[in-house]
């Protein structure tokens, strides 16, 4: 299991139980859903690649994190600062038989000092391929942008990493690497952001 999805899953539970946001009653439901998503897989293995589907196709439902911190400044460290991060749903088709992967992330709002009660339109849009010689992995390119209401817009593209969960691959999990990613306000200002997704079937 990915090391910063134990970070996000606490301090999540921690802004959702009265940290420095106030999230109305829709976004605590997320927050709740995404926290026991979260938790649920912290029990699950990577799927044996004996046991990845070799046809067909499925679609995991779940959510999408993007941890936002200053250029210069990781966005993990920046997050445990202010609690800067944005929560939106995610969805991805996994092709089993062409092994390619394709999905979105949409429909943000945002907590922490700086971005509490912010909503993004915009969506990002994700599209990869399973790794043909691990068959229980898959990169993805990610790329898009996440307007708020003062009308600035946050751009990120880069690559997620992820991997299959449990005896049927009944979930997925991914994250981004600071270095491999690119994030800017307007397309001049630069930050550090960090993406994680997860999603069942």
């Amino acid at each position: 299991m990915f090391k910063k999805f134990g970070i996000l899953s606490i301090c999540i539970f921690a802004v959702g139980c009265g940290g420095s946001s106030e999230p109305v009653l829709d976004d605590l439901d997320r927050l709740v859903a995404i926290s026991e998503m979260l938790d649920n897989s912290f029990y699950l293995d990577e799927t044996p690649i004996a046991n990845m589907p070799i046809s067909g196709s499925a679609t995991y439902d779940g959510y999408a994190v993007i941890l936002v911190g200053d250029a210069g400044q990781p966005a993990v460290d920046d997050y445990f600062d202010d609690d800067n991060f944005v929560l939106g749903d995610f969805q991805m088709t996994a092709n089993f038989g062409t092994g390619a992967v394709d999905g979105e992330m949409t429909d943000f709002i945002g907590f922490g000092n700086r971005l509490e009660g912010q909503t993004f339109s915009g969506e990002i849009s994700v599209n990869g391929a399973i790794d043909s010689a691990q068959g229980n992995l898959f990169e993805a390119d990610y790329s898009g942008g996440l307007t708020d209401r003062e009308g600035d817009t946050m751009y990120i593209d880069g690559e997620l990493y992820g991997e299959f969960l449990g005896a049927d691959a009944g979930t997925v999990v991914a994250e981004s690497l600071e270095a491999d990613n690119t994030a800017t306000i307007n397309g001049i200002t630069p930050i550090n952001a960090v993406v994680l997704v997860i999603g069942e079937n």
